[in-house]
């Protein structure tokens, strides 16, 4: 539906995906999406140069979430709400479905300073 508009499917799933988990890295994006991981990988980072998402590094993780210093993010967000709900409802389920399972209790989480 807007992929012609961000030039891409890969680039329409991807910031459909983050709008409704908030959050996300390459490859869970690209298996919820169905799509490879390099061309998410790429546009994850094209997203971030822009500055509409900022990135961490937790393990050997990059998670992305948007960046709530850009003043176009909001507006961005509430026109993807907008398209997505849009999609055919099985498309909606595939997106906001989310599928983590909790970390061990006894693990410790530290982000790695680049």
């Amino acid at each position: 539906m807007l992929e012609l508009l961000l030039g891409g499917q890969t680039a329409e799933k991807v910031l459909l995906y983050l709008n409704e988990q908030d959050r996300g890295y390459g490859r869970e994006i690209a298996r919820a999406c169905g799509l490879p991981v390099t061309p998410v990988n790429r546009q994850l980072a094209k997203f971030a140069e822009a500055g509409y998402l900022v990135s961490q590094v937790f393990g050997r993780a990059r998670v992305y979430t948007w960046n709530p210093r850009n003043p176009l993010v909001a507006s961005l967000r509430v026109f993807l709400s907008d398209a997505f709900s849009m999609l055919p409802s099985s498309q909606q389920a595939a997106l906001s479905m989310q599928r983590r399972r909790p970390r061990n209790a006894a693990k410790r989480l530290e982000p790695i300073d680049e």
